[in-house]
């Protein structure tokens, strides 16, 4: 059996020879240390846990005390926290090694990892040229673990960005229910959905992950969940088990490719046991506005505190301002790329007071009804029958090219996120597995299995047995 320690040597081997651009920060003796710790455990019986030895890399919003957080931000370069992120101390305290900050857009705003002051992570999947993208925000973790550096990546998952890179990259993206695990020492976007995500090679080991982190944190209070414990088992049945198909995710942006394993899905459902009925969620195509106005409302509130006098780097051309206001300007002007300062500006603007009312107001009663949408689902209040799960793509077919991703529109690259939004305004836990390839590219395609609020043990379930239907 392989030891932590030449482990780690393999992981370091592949991202020194590899192009993806997966990681920004690569820890050298800090991984190196712990390594020989739970190889010295191991050895004496005396593993922390499960975990004990396996290597994972960190999202660069993070915080880990003593090494570099950029976010993907010039803004941020060089900066050190000075503490650590609380998932990231749980998951060390369980004899986890911490690889590496992995690559991302900036400030987790993104689709396809394109807006990164490290330049785009590469999709290691499908090396032939043209380049792919991995997804966004998380990208470089998606593409570090279907690398083969380490079985899982920490990821955030605002409005799918754990479970698209998870689907472009051919990997498990499990996002838990908000206020599952805590956000202490996680940057914040948008906090009332920001979620601390897993990446990794399989349902079970996301699951395994996942426990590890969660649980209430008295430094978060929106985390008042209790940790979870549940792993799936190997063959289980769906015996009991009733599957939701959502009718207004039948998009026309679906390729064919995408269509079909959607549609398999639902036969293996049968096949282990489980049923499957049709749902409406019909208030699905405003909450992708609805969910782009509430969270740049809310990133134009939290990154107002990169100014140079907080945080941030103060360029040399805002040494010769005159007052603070134009330090400011000057400071900001170039410290963010091009899509953060247009997302801050829309998230102000949505908040002024002549569209308060009309835009951001009417966002979060937007946010209202399709959260009941899930839970009428859910309940089976007024419906023929409730559903225990929902059955989705995660993406509408597999990466694009780099270069058909940066020709195409905002518009285009929102509605990118149609399929995982949702889930996300109503904070409900939602998982994207494997799900075959593409016939004309032979890329990955990914589905999204989505459950009620702290239903977590049934969305795995669900994830588990459909992951052993695609490996025969």
């Amino acid at each position: 059996m392989a030891t932590a320690v030449s482990r780690l040597a393999a992981a370091n081997a592949v991202i020194a020879s590899s192009r993806h651009n997966a990681f920004v920060n690569v820890f050298g003796e800090r991984a190196a240390g712990q390594a020989v710790a739970a190889d010295a455990r191991a050895d004496h019986g005396e593993a922390l846990s499960s975990l004990n030895g396996l290597i994972v890399s960190v999202k660069d919003n993070f915080c880990i005390e003593g090494e570099i957080m950029t976010c993907g931000s010039e803004g941020l370069s060089g900066f050190i926290p000075p503490y650590t992120a609380t998932v990231v101390e749980r998951l060390e305290a369980q004899g986890v090694i911490t690889l590496g900050k992995t690559n991302m857009d900036e400030f987790g705003m993104g689709s396809f990892n394109l807006h990164s002051a490290a330049g785009p992570a590469l999709n290691p999947v499908g090396t032939n040229p043209p380049a792919r993208v991995t997804g966004g925000s998380s990208g470089g973790g998606a593409a570090a673990v279907a690398s083969g550096c380490g079985v899982a990546a920490i990821g955030s998952d605002t409005g799918g960005s754990v479970r698209l890179p998870a689907a472009y990259c051919g990997v498990v993206g499990w996002k838990p229910s908000y206020g599952r695990s805590s956000r202490h020492g996680l940057v914040a976007y948008a906090s009332s959905f920001d979620t601390p995500g897993v990446l990794s090679t399989s349902v079970r080991t996301a699951a395994l992950v996942a426990n590890a982190m969660s649980g209430a944190d008295p430094n978060d209070s929106t985390c008042t969940l209790s940790p979870t414990s549940y792993v799936p088992s190997v063959g289980g049945t769906l015996e009991g088990v009733t599957v939701g198909i959502p009718q207004e995710y039948r998009v026309a942006e679906l390729t064919p490719a995408a269509l079909r394993a959607w549609a398999a899905a639902e036969v293996w459902v049968h096949r282990r046991g489980g049923r499957v009925v049709p749902v409406s969620l019909p208030h699905t195509a405003a909450g992708l506005p609805a969910y782009y106005l509430l969270t740049l409302a809310e990133a134009s509130s939290n990154l107002a505190r990169y100014d140079g006098v907080e945080y941030g780097q103060r360029p040399q051309l805002a040494a010769d301002c005159n007052t603070v206001e134009e330090m400011i300007t000057a400071t900001r002007g170039s410290s963010f790329g091009s899509e953060v300062k247009r997302r801050i500006l829309t998230g102000a603007f949505t908040l002024s007071r002549t569209l308060y009312d009309s835009h951001y107001v009417q966002a979060q009663r937007v946010r209202r009804r399709v959260c009941d949408d899930f839970a009428t689902v859910f309940s089976g209040t007024g419906i023929p029958v409730a559903v225990d799960v929902l059955l989705t793509p995660t993406a509408c077919g597999p990466a694009p090219t780099l270069e058909a991703a940066r020709q195409m529109s905002h518009l285009e690259v929102l509605s990118n996120d149609v399929f995982t939004v949702p889930s996300s305004l109503a904070g409900l836990p939602a998982i994207s597995i494997p799900a075959g390839h593409d016939d004309e590219t032979g890329l990955p395609l990914g589905l999204q299995l989505i459950g009620a609020r702290e239903c977590e043990a049934t969305v795995l379930r669900v994830a588990q047995a459909l992951e052993e239907e695609y490996a025969q």
